[in-house]
């Protein structure tokens, strides 16, 4: 599968997306990785949705995931000890280390630190590789994070005020945005686009 499978080099309407981990292989995501490998639109999966990945108990799971992980672009993040992957993460400044914890407070009004730590739950790991993926889109500075986790999409709204350009937003939201740009990118009559979607297919 991977051999016939390139990364789309086009991105026609100059959207760009961070996923979460589960956005790589839902059935209700396929819309939506379709009109990323159509070239429309552009699918960007954070480090730690790497992380999640290698640490998944299943072996069958996490190499169909790997797998399935090679269609797209990974954006790299800071080193975080207990969670950083060798190769998906480089040093980062000072700014993003106190950025991050600042993101861990206001979701989770938790201290970041001791939810990474040993001492720390799973819930409170989950928490932390959540904060990470946020940090990410933001640094990259992403149109979105798509996620169908409700609960760090409510949660998210909490940093209109500290980080206003950030959104995380569910796959149905992203998928509606993409056919919106699509439909106007049609409408200006540009040569050599993908026949799919065309306007006649997109329901608004």
């Amino acid at each position: 599968m991977n051999e016939a499978f390139k990364v789309p080099v086009r991105n026609i309407t100059g959207i760009r997306f961070s996923i979460d981990t589960h956005i790589i292989d839902r059935e209700d995501a396929q819309q939506l990785r379709r009109i990323y490998e159509a070239g429309w639109i552009q699918l960007l999966l954070p480090d730690t949705v790497m992380t999640e990945i290698d640490s998944r108990v299943d072996i069958e799971d996490r190499e169909e995931l790997l797998e399935l992980s090679t269609r797209y672009i990974v954006n790299m993040g800071p080193i975080v000890l207990g969670s950083s992957l060798l190769g998906y993460s480089v040093n980062g400044s000072n700014d993003e280390q106190s950025r991050i914890r600042e993101i861990h407070r206001i979701l989770w009004n938790q201290s970041f630190d001791h939810d990474l730590s040993e001492s720390g739950s799973s819930k409170g790991r989950t928490r932390a590789r959540d904060t990470l993926i946020v940090n990410n889109s933001i640094k990259y500075h992403t149109d979105a994070l798509i996620t169908e986790d409700k609960k760090l999409r409510k949660k998210s709204c909490g940093l209109e005020n500290y980080f206003p350009d950030f959104r995380a937003i569910s796959i149905q939201d992203a998928v509606n945005e993409a056919l919106r740009a699509i439909s106007a990118v049609r409408a200006e009559n540009i040569p050599n686009l993908p026949a799919w979607p065309s306007n006649g297919q997109i329901n608004h």
